[in-house]
Formats: C-alpha cells, structure tokens, sequence
C-alpha cells in the first residue's frame, strides 16, 4: 500500500491543479550521437530526493547484506511506469523550434544508490536521427509544479561520445535580458506556475 500511495504522488503530477513541489528530482541528460555526427536519442538519469525515495521505498524486501532485492525494486519500477509513460516521461523536444516525437524508453531501469536515493534511467530515440547544424532543446517538467525537476549543473548535457562542433547549454529558465516585468508577471499568475522553463539546448556545427 505504501509502494501504491508513493507512486500515486507521480499520478497526481498530471492532474489539472495547481500545487507545490512535492517531488524533488535532478535531471542528468546525455545526447546519443553517431559516426556522422547525427543525434540519435537523449539519456537521461533521474535522482529523486530522499525523502520520496524513503517513502516509495517502504516496505520494499532486503537482502542479507541491507541491498533492496531486485524483486522490490522491479516492483518500484513496474508502478512507476505506466504514470511517467502517460506523461511521456514530463519530457518535450523540440528540433529547431518545432517539437518532435521521442519514442518510449526501451530500457528504463532503477536502482538505489549507497545514501538512498531512488536513480531512474532511461533512453528515448529520436523519431528520426537529428543531423548536423540544428539545434535541439529539450525541457524536463512538470507544468503543475508538483514534481521539481532541476538539470544538474555538472551533468546537464554530456555529449556521447564527445564530438566536435556539439555542444550542450543550459539556460536556467531566467526572463530574458530586457522582458516587461509586468508581461512575466502576468504569464506567471495566469499560466502554469513553471512558465519559464529551464532547458538544455545541443547544436552541432
């Protein structure tokens, strides 16, 4: 029951109210590339904050050695699936401005790190491989605020394997330089709470 009601807190992340972090998530991203120079799928890896992994974690079968069996933590994944596949993983991309599909993980896996925390990875292909001089923006969030996501600043966007020319940015979703305040007050009140969305951004020469 406890497993049930820790996941129900992703569930309610996509219902239509407005709320307050409950959920506190750092984002690492990584942007698959291949011989030529193509992006062909975005890794991420996801660490949730202690106090939901405590919580998603009760109750869940350990080993001799104080390790979560494997059973428990198939069992976390299998509940956290389905509700992260409905928001399509609070993840959107967008290929020089115009959004593109990512196909669903085919390799989602959990484990629980040495302090506790709940890791999350998994990759999500491009619907078609992103050539070169383009640029490719990913944004990870909730938009009720119900789960705070935040790029890491040391891993917010590794390039694998590193190539020349690619290059990740990350823009901490600040107002740009020169924008009314009365304008971003007003999208503020009357938007989503995370109207300005923090983002990574890859372009490859």
């Amino acid at each position: 029951m406890r497993l049930l009601a820790a996941v129900a807190l992703l569930c309610l992340a996509a219902a239509p109210v407005r709320a307050h972090p409950h959920v506190w998530v750092s984002v690492e991203c990584e942007f698959r590339i291949d011989a030529q120079g193509r992006v062909l799928a975005l890794a991420q890896r996801w660490t949730y904050d202690p106090m939901y992994s405590s919580y998603a974690l009760y109750g869940l079968p350990k080993g001799e050695d104080g390790s979560y069996a494997p059973a428990g933590v198939a069992k976390l994944l299998a509940a956290l699936k389905p509700p992260l596949e409905q928001a399509r993983y609070f993840t959107t991309a967008k290929i020089d401005g115009a959004e593109t599909a990512l196909a669903a993980p085919p390799d989602a896996a959990v484990r629980v790190a040495g302090d506790g925390r709940i890791i999350l990875s998994f990759s999500q292909p491009l619907a078609a491989p992103m050539e070169r001089r383009k640029e490719l923006r990913i944004e990870v969030r909730d938009v009720e605020y119900f789960v705070d996501f935040q790029f890491s600043k040391e891993a917010f966007g590794a390039v694998s394997p590193p190539t020349e020319g690619c290059a990740a940015m990350l823009s901490d979703g600040a107002p740009p330089a020169g924008a009314d305040p009365v304008a971003v007050m007003k999208a503020l009140i009357d938007g989503p709470v995370q109207t300005l969305a923090s983002a990574v951004t890859l372009r490859c020469r």
